[in-house]
């Protein structure tokens, strides 16, 4: 987990009305920290290292599914489309579960 403009921000980061720097952004992320924090009882804030399992993934699709760790979502341009991917059942999502 990364503090601040993550790989997804980055082509964005030289624009003039970059949004990924914002107090918004930071306010978002820390919600959504703290909401997987209490689902999966694991530290999730910056510097922490996240396995993402077979149950790791199972839990966090299941509960983003359902609305129970969406508290960073508030207000996001990108929520459209992560409840799309959610309502597909994640069909073609690339994070898949590492085997080891």
């Amino acid at each position: 987990m990364v503090e601040g403009p993550d790989d997804v921000c980055a082509p964005m980061l030289g624009e003039a009305e970059n949004h990924c720097l914002c107090d918004s952004v930071t306010e978002r992320d820390l919600k959504a920290s703290e909401a997987v924090e209490a689902l999966l009882k694991i530290p999730a804030g910056p510097g922490a290292s996240i396995r993402p399992d077979a149950d790791f993934l199972g839990r966090m699709r299941d509960a983003f599914s359902a609305g129970s760790i969406r508290e960073g979502c508030a207000r996001c341009e990108w929520s459209p489309l992560c409840t799309g991917i959610a309502d597909s059942g994640f069909d073609g999502v690339l994070v898949k579960p590492l085997d080891c």
